[in-house]
Formats: structure tokens, sequence, C-alpha cells
């Protein structure tokens, strides 16, 4: 009798061995951002799954990655993993815009930088997410808007590209700054691995001090 019970609950365990579910447990997904989200197959017909969601459009780039694109952060999203008509798994996620990252800039303390690196300070510009804001497909700094503020004469507008940057023109004005004078990062757009741009309500400010 025990393994009559046991054959007859072999095929439901095969089964269940043999279904798609998520990979990870999304708890958010974020406006105006492809929110990547992975199968496990567990060995599956993976041309028998099917993935729905109500508040969001659903884009793929393989059998086992999807993206959700949501429409509005008043509703919540839920996505319905299918398996042969069947439904096998389902994640229930909040909406939320995605956080500003925080602008840094080498040796500058207190939004003051020696002027003695001011040459130094195109090639250090970065952006820096909270430790605790964690996303598969993070973005980069792509361009910003230099200004070039000084206590006398009229401001100069550049437009850097990257973090990188190694434009001579721009690092000859530097060159010329004096302590007093004040360093503007605005107008940040960033790229992601996408290669989608997104602007950032953002702006740093630096003032040039002499060296202790």
């Amino acid at each position: 009798m025990k393994y009559l019970v046991i054959l007859l609950f072999l095929p439901l365990y095969s089964y269940s061995q043999n279904i798609p579910t998520f990979k990870h447990d999304y708890q958010v997904f974020y406006l105006n951002y492809e929110n990547r989200v992975e199968l496990n197959t567990n060995q599956c017909d993976v041309s028998k799954i099917l993935l729905k969601a109500t508040n969001a459009r659903i884009g793929t780039t393989s059998d086992t990655t999807y993206y959700i694109y949501p429409y509005n952060i008043e509703e919540e999203i839920k996505l319905k993993l299918y398996y042969k008509s069947l439904p096998v798994d389902i994640l229930t996620a909040e909406v939320d815009t995605i956080p500003n990252p925080a602008i840094v800039v080498k040796d500058a303390v207190n939004g003051e930088l020696p002027i003695s690196k001011i040459e130094n300070l195109l090639n250090g510009v970065s952006i820096v997410y909270d430790e605790n804001f964690q996303l598969s497909n993070h973005a980069e700094l792509y361009t910003y808007t230099l200004i070039l503020s000084y206590k006398e004469g009229d401001p100069e507008f550049f437009k850097v590209f990257g973090s990188n940057s190694n434009q001579n023109f721009q690092i000859d004005k530097l060159k010329n700054m004096k302590a007093g004078d004040k360093v503007v990062i605005s107008n940040i757009q960033l790229l992601n691995k996408s290669n989608n741009i997104r602007s950032i309500n953002a702006t740093m400010e630096i003032i040039l001090v002499p060296d202790s």
C-alpha cells in the first residue's frame, strides 16, 4: 500500500519540479525604468510560459528575461506567471520613483575644492547611489553642464560628456580660475546599459578655496 501511495504522488512531484518560478522576490518596480525580471525555468518547456501584468507593460529579450514598465505610481503591480495556461506563480510589487543619485566631486569637502585640484575636476565628477538602492541596470553619468562663475566677469557654460572628460579647452579655462570663484554642476543626464537617457534634478555648487 505504501508503494502505491508513492506512485500516485510521483506525477505531481515531477510536475512541481518542472514549472517556472520568479527568480527573485521583486518588491518594488520603478517608474520610467526597465525593471528586469528573471525566471527559473526548472527545465520546463519555455515555449509554454506566459507572463501577464496589471498596471504595467511587459517587454522581453529572451524566454526567461522580461522587462516591466509601470504605467503609474498610484497602483501596485501584479505579475501572474502561467505555464501551459495554468497559473503557477504570482508576485505583487509596489511602484516607486527612482531616487536621484548624489553628485560627488573628488577632493571636494563640504562644497569646497582646493584651488590646486581644479585641473582634475573634469575627471573627478561622478554619481553615487544610496547603498540601500539596488538596481540591475544602474545608470552612469552621461552629460552635465559645467558653469564657471567668476568673482569678476561673466560666467561661462560648457557641456561635458561623461565622467572622464579630456577636453583641453575646458581644462585651460579651469586653470585660470582663482580662489573665491565657483563651479556649478547642473543639467545632469544619465545613461543606462540599455542606452536610455534620463535627466535628474540635481545641482552641485563648489567654491574654490586656497590650499591649506
